[in-house]
């Protein structure tokens, strides 16, 4: 399966990527909505009627590894790096990425690799960093984890001392408990790699833990989503392997959310975002199936989103855009990954090397995309919730770069 999850508003989440520099320009999207939601076929604005967005670059530590940043504050990232095999560093911003504070160098196990950060998802100043060690050419064991969390901001930090190993993949905290995707360590010599994905919460700073979901989909990492927490209702939104499902008390009752192409037997190339409401109003989800074996299919990319929660679904227009080269025509799929705060999808289409990635919004209620910059060589763009407005983060090889949204 090519399945492809984002989280938006307070649970979307930047994948730990090498740190990079990065210096781009987009103009902000038109908000202009039109009365229907039924065509399927995209219209592109002629021009972009925003307001110039300046990117502003980032800078990272010396030495630093891997990055996530804060999906309910789009400020607040933290990077980590192991030195010489034995000594985790830690370093945390508050103004993304303008200026970092070393907050730990913490004694690991020698021979350590490879350190991951996941930032809870409702409070910026909550963050578990796990380290491992990958073996060349291995997956690392849930059983080789060692992880540390921090409630304020990484001024301390405990180690998590677990009476079963697991790995804390995504979590995220309302009043007081503690949500968190867990990967138990299951295996046998036979198969070490065997593992038991769940949702659980924890009543006790992550002490001990209550499985309240079994069968979490398997296809999300360190950085991806599995799940979605209301921070008004508690509501609780879950991938599971075959199906989403929902809970409207804390996890006591599951009822299933019907997502139009996920299951077992899911399409290459689906994707799909989620925006986690205000109050008590319903999830916000859309897909995107693109087939990605058929490049020339002049419509290879449809969308359709649900705001009710998934009870009914309705087609949006899909966006595809042809490019010409020596061997022709072809048509490239735009792969959506974020609906803002607000309701606009958030798209990326990748061109050839000469366009590279144009990004492009489609309102509520809309039937016109709105292309909204030109960012040469951007290769991974995650939307973040902020005081007053978004946070986008693009990067390439180059490196990262911010800018508020819309």
């Amino acid at each position: 399966m090519n399945r492809r999850i984002y989280a938006t508003s307070t649970l979307s989440s930047l994948y730990a990527i090498s740190v990079v520099l990065l210096i781009l320009f987009l103009v902000a999207c038109d908000h202009t909505t039109s009365a229907s939601f039924q065509s399927r076929t995209p219209t592109l604005g002629a021009t972009a009627k925003g307001s110039s967005l300046i990117w502003q670059p980032t800078t990272m530590p010396t030495g630093a590894f891997t990055f996530a940043v804060a999906p309910s504050d789009g400020n607040v990232a933290y990077t980590c790096s192991v030195a010489g095999g034995a000594h985790l560093a830690i370093w945390v911003s508050q103004d993304r990425a303008a200026h970092w504070t070393h907050t730990a160098t913490i004694p690991v196990q020698a021979g350590t690799t490879q350190c991951n950060v996941t930032v809870d998802g409702l409070q910026p100043m909550t963050a578990v960093v796990a380290v491992n060690q990958i073996k060349l050419g291995g997956n690392p064991l849930i059983t080789d984890y060692t992880s540390f969390v921090t409630f304020d901001g990484g001024q301390t930090w405990r180690q998590l001392s677990p009476s079963y190993p697991y790995a804390v993949m995504q979590l995220s905290t309302r009043a007081g408990v503690v949500y968190a995707y867990l990967r138990y360590a299951t295996g046998s010599p036979q198969n070490p790699l065997e593992e038991d994905p769940v949702l659980a919460t924890s009543h006790d700073q992550m002490r001990t833990w209550q499985t309240i979901f079994q069968n979490v989909t398997e296809s999300v990492g360190f950085g991806g989503t599995a799940f979605w927490l209301n921070p008004d209702s508690g509501a609780v939104l879950v991938m599971g392997e075959n199906s989403f499902a929902s809970s409207m008390d804390a996890g006591a009752h599951w009822a299933t959310v019907s997502v139009p192409g996920y299951g077992a037997q899911a399409s290459a190339g689906e994707n799909i975002v989620v925006q986690v409401p205000a109050g008590k109003r319903p999830w916000h989800l859309c897909v995107a199936n693109d087939d990605v074996t058929y490049t020339r299919d002049p419509q290879p990319t449809t969308l359709t989103c649900s705001t009710n929660g998934g009870q009914t679904w309705r087609p949006a227009p899909g966006l595809n855009l042809p490019f010409t080269n020596v061997k022709g025509t072809f048509v490239l799929p735009a792969g959506v990954f974020a609906v803002a705060d607000d309701g606009a999808v958030l798209a990326t289409v990748y061109g050839p090397a000469s366009l590279d990635a144009t990004y492009y919004c489609l309102m509520t209620n809309s039937e016109q995309w709105q292309s909204f910059g030109l960012t040469p060589g951007a290769v991974t763009t995650n939307y973040y919730p902020g005081p007053g407005s978004g946070v986008l983060w693009a990067a390439e090889s180059g490196g990262w770069v911010t800018t508020d949204y819309p």
